[in-house]
């Protein structure tokens, strides 16, 4: 049933309804709390199905907490692994050097004794033309150390070996690896090997 307020027309320039409050009146954030207190209590089942719900809550939560720290663990043992392996590229690839300019009438054992004084020789890779049963005219030599290829680098350019100058140098694909092998030099100097400061 509407009503309408007598003096409501003298107050405003269209008319407000009133209307008759149907059901209880519910308090809203800011209104006085004056009737009783609080969420209505729980049924036991209801209590039950809450306690139960709260449980799978936490175990979800821990799950997701764990699942992810298993990840982020993985994916640090995989960046340390790839990392590894990067520096032992490098170092593999600090070990050698490229020799050129060989005369073709020279042997493996040759080459290996102009470069043994250096340091120990891991390997020599004289590349051979199956056609003419001669050498290219390179070789790659490895050493066991990447102080020794740095010797022979400085040392034996241009040396002459068997009426030719040689060519001494780092592998073409050494600029790949350029910042690894930076990093592990600078980590180098931090340790000083001279024997002499050993007591």
């Amino acid at each position: 049933m509407v009503f309408l307020d007598p003096d409501f027309q003298r107050r405003s320039p269209s008319p407000m309804p009133i209307v008759e409050q149907k059901g209880p009146v519910l308090a809203g954030p800011g209104a006085r709390k004056d009737g009783p207190q609080g969420l209505p209590k729980l049924t036991e089942a209801q209590s039950e199905a809450l306690t139960k719900a709260k449980k799978y809550a936490m175990e979800q939560s821990i799950k997701s907490v764990l699942v992810k720290q298993t990840l982020a663990h993985q994916q640090q043992q995989m960046t340390n692994l790839q990392m590894a392996a990067q520096r032992q590229r490098a170092l593999a690839l600090m070990c050698r050097v490229y020799v050129g300019s060989i005369n073709f009438e020279l042997r493996e054992d040759t080459i290996k004794q102009a470069f043994l004084p250096f340091g120990p020789i891991k390997n020599i890779n004289l590349s051979w033309d199956p056609v003419t049963m001669k050498h290219k005219g390179f070789a790659f030599v490895e050493y066991e150390l990447p102080e020794a290829a740095q010797l022979a680098l400085e040392q034996m350019n241009g040396v002459m070996i068997g009426g030719r100058n040689i060519k001494v140098g780092r592998p073409s694909n050494m600029p790949q690896a350029q910042p690894i092998i930076d990093q592990i030099m600078e980590e180098a100097k931090q340790y000083n090997r001279d024997r002499k400061s050993v007591v």
